[in-house]
């Protein structure tokens, strides 16, 4: 199980403190507003939910199964065991990844005074998202979840769970920041929280928000819009929302597709050169030079 990591110095700690206090005083730091962080289970409410949140990890993984399962008589038992699996499990994984403390309001104020990688609501709701993709579903549907959007201090973003082709509301929240790791979990119609269908963000933006601090590759934060708060992914995606096609709202989130590698030409020799008044340009599957090759890489917790 994940613990909460240490804070590099005294210093650091002094100037948390001050900061985390300013923003409490002025209202919030993101995603504050006074909801319970219990989970809520559809037997038995947010009573038998914080029962499931002190729970061992496999006895949470068969109760989520079941919220799954009760959503419909399609929905596929060995579905409904995988994602719950991976949910609880990944959940985890991000936050050590992260270096995650808690309470998650503080992990906030460690981001944005760059003390921390990342952690926001948004991007534990993406790199989410982009784990369950790669489950082969056909009887579970994956969509982005948002409330309060555009609310400086409570945008709250996370995925839903639903029936396929059953509406949004129907499914469940997969919340992995709300409890630093701790996967908190409620049927969309009994939760605190006013959740609506997020469209899924541009294309450019998409691939930045998909990068899970697991990956091979460095995770380039986003950082909130408002530089406070645990949002501001959707407020950031917006800036480009009119560029780029979304899905239509209530559209599940598609799962990756098996795509396969295009053909390539032979290497050209040294000698030769493109075209007159041709340029090359870099290959699109060339490494992206905007980062930095020395920037540290996160742990990898075991896959």
């Amino acid at each position: 199980m994940h613990r909460p990591s240490p804070i590099p110095s005294r210093l650091a700690w002094l100037v948390v403190a001050v900061a985390s206090a300013a923003l409490s005083l002025a209202g919030g730091g993101g995603c504050v507003r006074g909801v319970s962080h219990s989970s809520v289970s559809s037997d038995g409410g947010e009573a038998a939910g914080a029962r499931l949140d002190a729970a061992t990890t496999d006895e949470r993984v068969a109760a989520l199964a079941g919220e799954f399962r009760a959503m419909g008589p399609g929905v596929s038992p060995d579905e409904a065991a995988l994602v719950a699996d991976v949910a609880v499990r990944y959940s985890e994984r991000l936050a050590e990844s992260y270096g995650m403390v808690r309470p998650v309001e503080l992990h906030n104020v460690l981001v944005n005074l760059r003390l921390r990688r990342g952690g926001l609501c948004y991007q534990m709701a993406e790199c989410m998202l982009a784990e369950l993709q790669e489950l082969p579903l056909r009887t579970l549907e994956l969509h982005r979840a948002i409330a309060w959007r555009g609310d400086l201090w409570n945008e709250h973003n996370t995925v839903v769970v639903a029936a396929a082709g059953a509406p949004f509301e129907s499914g469940v929240v997969l919340d992995a920041w709300r409890n630093g790791g701790r996967l908190r979990w409620a049927p969309v119609r009994m939760d605190h929280y006013p959740w609506q269908f997020k469209p899924a963000p541009p294309p450019r933006l998409g691939s930045i928000l998909a990068a899970r601090p697991d990956a091979d590759e460095p995770y380039e934060a986003v950082p909130a819009a408002d530089g406070t708060g645990s949002g501001g992914g959707d407020a950031v995606a917006e800036a480009d929302a009119a560029e780029s096609p979304q899905h239509e709202a209530g559209e599940a989130v598609p799962a990756a597709a098996t795509v396969e590698a295009p053909e390539t030409a032979p290497p050209a020799a040294d000698d030769e050169t493109p075209p007159d008044g041709v340029d090359a340009g870099p290959s699109l599957f060339s490494s992206d030079t905007s980062r930095d090759p020395q920037d540290p890489q996160p742990p990898s917790p075991a896959r």
